[in-house]
Order: structure tokens, then sequence, then C-alpha cells
């Protein structure tokens, strides 16, 4: 495992509560919860504004809580 990834103990799972839990402690956008091979999962916070630029891997994003705009090539896509 990486180093910034949760850790977990045997017969323990990650959850979406230990992750926003730890988010809230560590006051940072985002927290690593697994990383394995290639695959990283993260919850991200972002605030007001997602700053981020493209990845040069795909991403899959699940919207946890809240609502936004997402733009494709100009497009706006609610959600």
């Amino acid at each position: 495992m990486i180093h910034g990834a949760m850790e977990r103990e045997a017969g323990s799972r990650l959850t979406v509560a230990a992750g926003m839990d730890r988010l809230e402690r560590q006051r940072e956008l985002f927290v690593t919860m697994l990383e394995r091979g290639s695959l990283t999962v993260e919850i991200y916070r972002p605030v007001g504004r997602d700053l981020q630029q493209p990845h040069n891997r795909d991403e899959i994003y699940v919207v946890i809580a809240g609502s936004g705009v997402f733009e494709c090539g100009g497009v706006p896509q609610p959600f």
C-alpha cells in the first residue's frame, strides 16, 4: 500500500463515513482510500469550484453528496 492510503485492519471495510471523517480531520481536498496497482480510489471534495486539470489516465467520479455542473466540450451537464 502506498503512503497516504487508508489502512485497514483484517476484516474491516473501507467506508464512505470513514473516508469523510478522515477528510474532515486532515482538512484537505481529498483523501486516498485505497491504492492497488494502477488503481487509486479517492474521496475528493472541491470547495466552490473544481480546479483539477485533466489527468493522463481514466477517471470515474461518483457524487456522494451535493450537485454541480459538468462541462464537456463546452456543453454543460447538471448533476
